[in-house]
């Protein structure tokens, strides 16, 4: 998938989700300064921005739909309010089980 494909899925996925109001961009998450690494998306509350890394192409549907549970929910964390935003967009969890199972008290 190149770029314009990716930048055009991801905005009609927003707006699918209602997130008209947001933007989206695909950019090298490699390479931005971040306190974390190995980031496919993310979601910056802040400014309305999702973010995917645009080596996330295999992932990419299931990353920006993780991302648009964020932002539904308004705040960060993989705990069950967020499990059940991510479910109803339509994210799986296969991708996201080290990060969801943190907390053993969720079950998927």
């Amino acid at each position: 998938m190149n770029y314009a494909d990716m930048m055009l899925r991801g905005r009609c996925l927003l707006d699918a989700h209602g997130l008209r109001d947001w933007r989206f961009d695909v950019q090298n998450l490699r390479n931005m300064n971040l306190y974390v690494h190995d980031y496919y998306g993310i979601c910056f509350l802040e400014t309305k921005t999702i973010v995917v890394d645009w080596h996330s192409s295999r992932n990419f549907r299931q990353t920006v739909l993780h991302e648009i549970a964020h932002a539904l929910l308004g705040r960060p964390g993989h705990d069950r309010d967020w499990l059940r935003v991510a479910a109803q967009v339509g994210c799986t969890f296969k991708h996201l089980l080290p990060y969801a199972c943190a907390d053993k008290s969720i079950v998927i």
